[in-house]
């Protein structure tokens, strides 16, 4: 997987405040993360806006990174665009050497909290592509009816009275 320098974060210039953290995500590497994805997805632009603390050896990252692009339908398969819109809100704790020696038999409920880091350097990209990765829709659909298809309901609408159709005489 292609990394960048774009996507490191030097935890000695993040304050204790939230404060924006430029990180540049390149259209190509946006591509690369979508190949893994089970459909394929054209990628046409991506925006990030992030914000990061540090705080009792914590880092905290928060923001959003939206990306749109075009891919097909999963129920009439013509082509249609997808609005991502990534939430991102993650908590990276520095490991200690206490952590590093201690024998663990079992997680705590820090275990499932924390993301660990080394150093001073911290490398986003994996993390970053995970959070893409899980924002993607399981089944894109078209917005609005599927054409060729009687009585779907629209992903976009609450379903409506579908005791009203009977499938034998309908």
């Amino acid at each position: 997987m292609k990394k960048s320098m774009d996507l490191i974060v030097d935890v000695n210039k993040i304050g204790t405040v939230l404060k924006p953290v430029n990180i540049n995500l390149d259209i190509d590497w946006l591509k690369n993360i979508l190949n893994n994805c089970e459909y394929p997805i054209n990628a046409e632009s991506v925006k990030s806006v992030l914000n990061a603390s540090y705080d009792n050896d914590v880092v905290t990252i928060k923001g959003n990174i939206f990306f749109n692009g075009e891919t097909d339908c999963s129920i009439c398969l013509s082509n249609t665009s997808i609005n991502i819109n990534v939430e991102i809100d993650i908590a990276l704790k520095k490991q200690t050497d206490k952590i590093n020696t201690e024998i663990k038999n079992e997680f705590t409920s820090d275990d499932l909290e924390f993301e660990y880091f080394n150093g001073n350097l911290i490398e986003l990209s994996e993390i970053i592509s995970d959070e893409i990765l899980l924002a993607l829709p399981l089944d894109p659909r078209c917005p609005g009816n599927c054409k060729s298809i009687p009585y779907l309901i629209p992903a976009d609408e609450p379903s409506k009275e579908i005791s009203s159709i009977n499938p034998v005489t309908d």
